[in-house]
């Protein structure tokens, strides 16, 4: 019986241990390079066979690339990452290629471009990245790219593909900036004019619907802005200069005292009906900032608002904005002392957290004591006057305000007179025992600037003084005064007749 013939392998084959001698490398990185794909090969049973042209080729590949320089000594040498030299030689069309130990190789070309690219790097030193200027600026970057681009100034390219400016047209862009900024200022001279920027007036009109750095404030400001630039086309009278839009004095504050019904309505709790029926009638001013719009003063729809309040003819609350700012109503009225101004609504006005919330904010409404009191504190003080007694119209709020820590104070700030002085004849004795009616009638003598003492019979005193009882039990008035006795109206034990010596004098 004949042997079969043995398999002959096909001519001009290397095995794997072959191609591993010929090429210099290890024998298991050949094998896995195959496995991976990497390698093309023939596989016979457990064995692989590379044909003899990949291999020579592959050698003459390997010969070629061991000439050139490795990438991670290049990128070390200039002090960048190899990633970022990988990048910078893949931008220029340099090719790099892998030896069989896996290390990238770039030919000596790259390297010479390198050495450039970083010489020129190092000469911009002292550029400044275009992103990190606009953040600096408080402008996009888009912007200032169009802005570079369209006047010609210098700019380039680092390494990381990011716009670096030099110091030149950073100094340019900043006078840019600081130009735009005086534009936007509140007012601007030009010859013999002030003018006003849109923004600015449209920021200040916005201050009647919300309190400046809120997100309120921002949409009204910016949805504004977009009234005006459409009122100016339509014939609103504006001056141009440098593609910004300046209004005059008297159309700044036109604008800035400007509202539709609708607004007015909203922020005063008035029917717009009303509202329309007072300009009528000419008791609202109504204006005409554009052509296609005639609005309403705010101002006097305030005034208007403040006279249907005092007649109690709405039945809404009262607006904040009827009302000074919530700093300057403090800096007016606050007394120095250890009560807040809130603490003083309160005991006197009776105000809710609603009302003090509102005030603080700069919006919403208060309710109408809240209102009235705080606008009699405001005329009294401008006046020279005393503030006027708090109203304590009701039971709950009488017996509140009796039992508060800062009765002495209060009666003090009402009556000009310091509180210690009432904390030491308002004795705590007395102080727990005084009713509605009686701090009502202390409170009318107080705002009368009768004088108040402490009743002691050794002592002269004349009509119309205000007396606490020695035992810190009553209050009572004097209605005559006698050279051997007082007549004194008591309010818990009536009249009675009170010895005292008119030869001493008051005392």
């Amino acid at each position: 019986m004949s042997t079969p013939p043995e398999r002959q392998r096909p001519a001009r084959e290397f095995s794997v241990a072959e191609a591993a001698r010929l090429l210099g490398a290890n024998p298991r990185s050949i094998r896995d390079w195959i496995q991976c794909g990497r390698f093309a090969a023939r596989r016979e049973g457990r064995r692989y066979f590379l044909s003899d042209a990949f291999v020579r080729s592959l050698k003459a590949h390997e010969e070629r690339v061991r000439k050139w320089p490795r990438l991670v000594d290049v990128s070390r040498r200039f002090g960048i990452h190899r990633n970022h030299g990988a990048s910078l030689c893949r931008v220029a069309g340099f090719s790099i290629e892998k030896d069989l130990t896996d290390d990238c190789r770039i030919p000596p070309e790259a390297e010479a471009w390198l050495a450039e690219r970083m010489k020129a790097e190092a000469a911009r030193r002292d550029w400044v990245p275009l992103v990190a200027l606009a953040k600096q600026l408080g402008v996009p970057r888009n912007v200032l790219d169009g802005g570079i681009r369209k006047h010609g100034l210098a700019f380039a390219k680092d390494y990381t593909r990011q716009v670096v400016v030099p110091p030149a047209t950073v100094e340019w862009l900043c006078g840019w900036r600081r130009k735009l900024d005086g534009y936007r200022s509140e007012a601007t001279e030009a010859g013999d004019r002030r003018l006003h920027p849109i923004h600015a007036t449209a920021a200040k009109a916005a201050e009647k619907f919300a309190k400046r750095g809120d997100d309120a404030h921002a949409k009204k400001t910016q949805a504004l802005i977009h009234r005006y630039r459409y009122w100016a086309k339509e014939g609103m009278p504006v001056a141009r200069m440098d593609r910004q839009l300046f209004v005059d004095e008297a159309t700044h504050d036109a604008l800035v005292d400007d509202v539709s019904p609708i607004e007015a309505s909203r922020l005063t709790g008035i029917k717009i009906g009303r509202l329309k029926r007072w300009a009528a009638k000419g008791i609202v001013q109504q204006t005409k900032v554009a052509p296609t719009r005639r609005s309403l003063s705010f101002s006097s729809v305030l005034a208007a608002a403040a006279a249907c309040v005092k007649e109690g003819r709405t039945v809404h609350g009262v607006p904040v904005q009827m009302l000074l700012p919530w700093p300057e109503l403090i800096g007016r009225l606050c007394p120095p002392g250890a009560v807040s101004l809130e603490r003083m609504l309160e005991l006197s006005a009776d105000a809710t957290p609603r009302d003090i919330g509102a005030l603080v904010s700069g919006a919403g409404f208060v309710s109408r004591a809240v209102w009235r009191i705080l606008d009699d504190w405001l005329r009294a003080r401008e006046a020279g006057r005393l503030p006027p007694k708090p109203p304590m119209t009701t039971q709950q709020h009488r017996d509140a305000l009796t039992r508060a820590p800062e009765l002495p104070f209060l009666l003090g700030w009402f009556s000009g007179i310091r509180d210690a002085h009432f904390a030491a004849v308002l004795r705590p004795g007395l102080r727990n025992q005084v009713n509605g009616d009686e701090l009502t009638a202390l409170c009318g003598h107080l705002t009368a600037g009768t004088p108040v003492r402490v009743y002691e019979p050794e002592r002269a005193y004349r009509t119309g003084e205000f007396l606490v009882d020695s035992n810190g039990e009553d209050l009572g008035a004097v209605r005559a005064a006698h050279p051997s006795h007082i007549e004194v109206e008591w309010m818990r034990r009536g009249a009675l007749k009170m010895s005292h010596h008119a030869t001493n004098g008051p005392g």
